[in-house]
């Protein structure tokens, strides 16, 4: 379950004593560089490409933390207050971002929605079939080229004068994407399998993109898990289909996609969401598109792709 919403005067009062001195400060010709807070790793990482050198940037959500059952701190909030550009996700990610923003008094900061106009996958979440939406468009580079997009003009909005700087690496890291992409419409082109099984449902945008089915075992928010009944017609299925693997991810716990491969005398195989990285990831110099690429080779392995 989610942790209890915070109480409103706690974090006013929070942000205020952090943020009375910092509203109004502006980034030309200080030579100062832009601090950029985010809410979710790939927006992080995004923010590094593109700002460079000219930005220092703060992801809210700690290393090895799902951020889908995260709230933020007072200390996070009165963060956010202090920065020139705080950059959310959006699309049911983290629905305190609007919360936190309608508590920072701070006329400076400059706010981007990352997924703002862009056409959004949804769902039904669990037995009572409540509608959501599905916020992992990173996955998909297309989407993930909009996201940056979203990024770059935060940025340029806050440090016009960084715009050429900006732009070209935005546009350096477009590339990296669109490359991405060409390598996942190869790669998933010629497949056995059309269909995957996977610990919760973060697959929409790829699986789209790419054309393959997925049977998410839990719903778009990890906290949502199916019902016994739900859970055997899953393993039917995967009978059904002969599937030989089911993905995990790092930061959900694995016992039901582990129980579910037991009973149908399958595998349990890395997929990774990127909703964040681990210390471990960050020991071994992971990223994002390190990230990416073992899940391509995942999704070859599973789909049996020549």
């Amino acid at each position: 379950m989610r942790k209890p919403v915070w109480a409103l005067a706690l974090l006013l009062a929070a942000v205020a004593l952090a943020t009375g001195g910092c509203a109004g400060r502006g980034r030309e010709g200080l030579g100062e560089r832009v601090s950029v807070v985010t809410t979710a790793y790939p927006l992080e990482f995004f923010a590094r490409q593109i700002g460079g050198d000219a930005v220092e940037v703060r992801n809210l959500v700690p290393l090895g933390v799902e951020p889908h059952e995260w709230e933020p701190s007072p200390r996070d909030m009165a963060d956010i207050g202090a920065g020139d550009l705080f950059v959310y996700n959006g699309a049911g990610l983290d629905p305190w971002a609007e919360r936190a923003l309608a508590a920072v008094q701070s006329p400076n900061l400059v706010v981007v929605e990352a997924t703002r106009g862009m056409d959004l996958i949804s769902a039904s979440e669990g037995q009572a079939g409540e509608a959501t939406t599905d916020p992992h468009v990173w996955l998909d580079p297309i989407l993930a080229t909009q996201e940056a997009t979203a990024v770059r003009d935060g940025l340029i909005r806050v440090a016009p004068g960084q715009q050429k700087v900006f732009e070209e690496n935005a546009q350096r890291l477009a590339q990296r994407l669109g490359e991405l992409d060409q390598r996942y419409r190869e790669g998933l082109a010629q497949c056995g399998r059309r269909t995957v099984i996977a610990s919760h449902a973060f697959l929409g945008y790829l699986a789209s993109r790419y054309d393959f089915q997925v049977i998410a075992i839990a719903g778009i928010s990890t906290d949502v898990e199916p019902s016994p009944a739900q859970l055997a017609s899953i393993a039917q299925q995967a009978r059904e289909l002969g599937q030989r693997y089911i993905f995990v991810e790092p930061l959900v716990s694995p016992a039901l996609a582990k129980t579910l491969a037991r009973e149908v005398g399958a595998q349990t195989i890395v997929l990774n969401p990127v909703e964040g990285l681990t210390r471990d990831d960050v020991a071994a110099g992971k990223d994002y598109f390190s990230i990416m690429a073992e899940n391509l080779e995942a999704l070859r392995l599973a789909m049996e792709c020549r």
